[in-house]
């Protein structure tokens, strides 16, 4: 995160929501990390603070089995998620050219689907094992850029994607279905996604298609 003399913008919601957690006024926390209330406000406004600052209210805030980094204070996780969805959206199978930065070695991609029904169904490790889903997936399908229009939720280290999505099968459209992805971090970094959408509806969809060939 660079030197102590540097100073960093921090994820004010972020705070906030490790505070009230925890059942802390501003004033309490201010205590506890040996600060004063004017700057736990200036903190949760998403001001910017000196790096020893943002240690000390991770560390303040890293109790009841919590353990939290500067990172997580200082790293917006739902321009992550946004970054993530929106280069899927524009780039498809290409979208690792824009976003290839957010996936460490160890990132999780889990496809909830039958594998009977379709190839890309299942856990793929790190942006190799990404992109071979990404291939499988549009091997079989292929979409309309920049049609989505996501709704972003986030909680603590997680931070959820609702949006609708439509796809093609051989130039045939296949009813629109529901994606839930799911973004988990640790240590500010985007170790999983879960992919939960409608298979059920994507399935049939698919196999009327298959059908009427």
């Amino acid at each position: 995160m660079g030197s102590n003399a540097k100073n960093h913008t921090v994820n004010g919601s972020i705070i906030r929501e490790n505070r009230k957690n925890l059942g802390w006024s501003q004033v309490e926390l201010g205590h506890r990390s040996g600060y004063s209330e004017r700057v736990i406000r200036k903190a949760e406004a998403g001001g910017s603070l000196r790096l020893q600052t943002i240690l000390d209210l991770a560390m303040a805030m890293s109790v009841q089995g919590r353990s939290i980094s500067p990172q997580d204070l200082t790293i917006d996780f739902v321009s992550i998620a946004r970054r993530f969805v929106e280069s899927y959206d524009w780039l498809g199978p290409k979208m690792l050219s824009a976003c290839r930065d957010i996936f460490p070695p160890n990132f999780s991609f889990s496809c909830s689907a039958d594998p009977n029904q379709v190839s890309f169904a299942g856990v793929w490790i790190g942006p190799h094992g990404f992109q071979e889903f990404l291939d499988r997936f549009f091997d079989t399908f292929t979409r309309e850029r920049g049609t989505l229009k996501p709704i972003f939720m986030a909680s603590h280290d997680r931070v959820v994607a609702r949006f609708e999505d439509q796809v093609s099968f051989q130039g045939q459209e296949m009813s629109a279905y529901w994606v839930n992805l799911h973004f988990q971090f640790c240590d500010g970094l985007l170790i999983r996604i879960d992919d939960e959408f409608d298979s059920l509806n994507l399935s049939r969809s698919l196999e009327q298609l298959q059908l009427a060939e």
